[in-house]
């Protein structure tokens, strides 16, 4: 019952060894040479050095728009935190003024206060 679905003789699989080395094509540009040809490296040259002068345009390039890029979110940065400041200020200016008008006329504001929830209370009806 525990026996596998598969058949028990299976053909021996050949590993390959130091023994069955397979010998690869000569994929060199002159055949019989271990150097490649100057007709065959002096294209390739000109295409590298084109490729990096491509890449070296295209990294000055891009560090120029990223120092800039940096300059300009640096200054919203500056600009983000005065405007936060100044709100922080403004807010403190209205809850400081809020306080001293309940402190001196504390039955006006209860009135008031009552006066608001009523008219929310006609208003969701």
């Amino acid at each position: 019952m525990n026996e596998p679905d598969h058949p028990s003789s299976s053909p021996e699989v050949p590993w390959p060894t130091s023994g069955n080395r397979v010998s690869t094509p000569d994929t060199s540009a002159a055949t019989g040479s271990q150097t490649p040809s100057p007709e065959a490296v002096d294209p390739i040259d000109r295409a590298v050095r084109a490729g990096h002068e491509t890449i070296d345009r295209m990294a000055d390039a891009s560090a120029t728009t990223v120092r800039r890029l940096g300059e300009r979110m640096h200054g919203a940065e500056d600009a983000l935190h005065a405007k936060s400041a100044e709100l922080r200020d403004t807010r403190d200016e209205w809850v400081e003024s809020m306080r001293s008008t309940v402190r001196s006329h504390p039955l006006a504001m209860v009135a008031a206060a009552l006066a608001l929830g009523l008219l929310i209370a006609r208003v969701t009806r």
